[in-house]
């Protein structure tokens, strides 16, 4: 699938996104970078538990992978991000509760979702 591709691929900007982890940025958001380990990659099931965290916050939450990005209470828009295993995905949250927020979803996807 090209989204999945495109999502996967290295970037020079890599190494630069994983220097946001645990930092705030200009914006005074929480970033996390955080690599899909689960085999399938980013699909319904996983979406699913994202979007279930990421309710439980009163923060903006935004998935970033590659050049898409879609709203961390959104399983549809999750999808749309096709990313597969290995993945590295950017976790942006904005609110009173962003470090919480950032931290559980980091967890949940670093660990593989139970997969």
């Amino acid at each position: 699938m090209m989204l999945g591709r495109l999502c996967s691929e290295k970037s020079r900007a890599a190494n630069a996104r994983r220097a946001f982890i645990h930092q705030k940025s200009n914006n005074m958001s929480v970033r996390r970078v955080v690599m899909i380990v689960n085999k399938q990659g980013l699909h319904a099931r996983p979406s699913t538990r994202i979007v279930e965290i990421a309710n439980r916050y009163q923060s903006n939450i935004t998935i970033r992978c590659g050049s898409m990005s879609a709203n961390g209470k959104s399983v549809l828009q999750l999808l749309s991000l096709s990313a597969p295993h290995s993945a590295e995905l950017i976790i942006e949250a904005e609110g009173a509760d962003e470090e919480q927020a950032a931290a559980a979803i980091a967890a949940e996807i670093s660990k593989g979702f139970g997969e």
